[in-house]
């Protein structure tokens, strides 16, 4: 059975509160990507409420965004195929996650990952082909 982004089983779980410092990150990436790289108010809509639920996931777990590594998004990501999201809206997740950790890289963020689990080195899941 293909997965549909709209068909899930269960109600998700109210976001959990994010941290002063996730926000302020998010904050200063959304406004770079709407002023400086002149992305459409829809493309800046779905980032923030992509990284909105990315940063609420981890933060329910205790893990601040700087110190998140690839094993944490592999868990979000998985949590995602849990809830039969489609495979073209995990792509899309998980290519906005690595984006903003990009922009944190840029920015000289330090990252306070595990070494060598930088999320700065995280792979798309596959996508399947159709015949």
């Amino acid at each position: 059975m293909p997965r549909t982004s709209r068909a899930r089983a269960q109600e998700p779980a109210p976001p959990a509160e994010l941290p002063p410092a996730s926000l302020a990150a998010l904050d200063a990436y959304l406004t770079q990507v709407e002023s400086v790289r002149r992305r459409s108010p829809l493309t800046v809509r779905n980032y923030r409420s992509d990284l909105t639920h990315y940063l609420s996931h981890i933060a329910a777990r205790g893990v601040e965004h700087d110190a998140a590594g690839r094993t944490d998004v592999r868990g979000y990501l998985a949590r995602l195929r849990d809830e039969e999201l489609a495979d073209a809206s995990i792509r899309r997740r998980a290519a906005t996650v690595r984006g903003f950790y990009r922009w944190l890289d840029a920015e000289g963020v330090p990252l306070r990952n595990k070494p060598g689990d930088s999320i700065l080195r995280l792979r798309y899941p596959k996508v399947g082909r159709r015949l």
